[in-house]
């Protein structure tokens, strides 16, 4: 899966593109698959391959790319600023809509799943590329301006 989400710690820039490995399970989809316990964890051979194959070519348009835990949460812009703070208290790099929804029922059906996040705000520090508003306000670079290129261009190799 390939998505957009904001960051929830200060040394995660706009741009980045992230990996969540695990994700805390801050909805309530899945927990129609599994036990609010059971953990909502990526293929850990497709994470480990991300890290190998995407990280020269992510690097090479500036950015970094992360690996890490993330939040779930059911819908976007739903967070409350105590949510957020507890979210980057536990150490999550970014909130998303579905990892832990293609996690949770990929795992249990044995089949391998990985999430790979472009980073498009860092509620943390006040940035927004305008994901969310419907306008750009910093310039395009990293993963997110190649994408917003190629989507832009109707070009398939962002």
């Amino acid at each position: 899966m390939v998505s957009f989400i904001a960051a929830r710690q200060e040394d995660v820039e706009v741009g980045d593109a992230a990996v969540p490995i695990a994700t805390m399970r801050d909805e309530n989809t899945s927990s129609r698959y599994a036990d609010p316990a059971f953990p909502a964890v990526a293929d850990l051979k497709l994470a480990a391959t991300a890290a190998k194959v995407a990280e020269p070519c992510v690097e090479k348009l500036g950015p970094r790319l992360r690996m890490g835990v993330a939040a779930t949460t059911p819908a976007m812009l739903t967070e409350t600023p105590e949510r957020v703070e507890e979210w980057k208290r536990r150490g999550a790099l970014c909130a998303d809509c579905g990892a832990s929804t293609l996690y949770t029922p990929t795992h249990l059906a044995s089949v391998p799943s990985l999430t790979l996040l472009a980073v498009s705000g860092n509620v943390i520090l006040g940035k927004d590329r305008g994901f969310y508003a419907g306008q750009e306000q910093e310039s395009g670079h990293g993963v997110l301006g190649a994408s917003k290129r190629s989507s832009r261009n109707g070009s398939e190799d962002a």
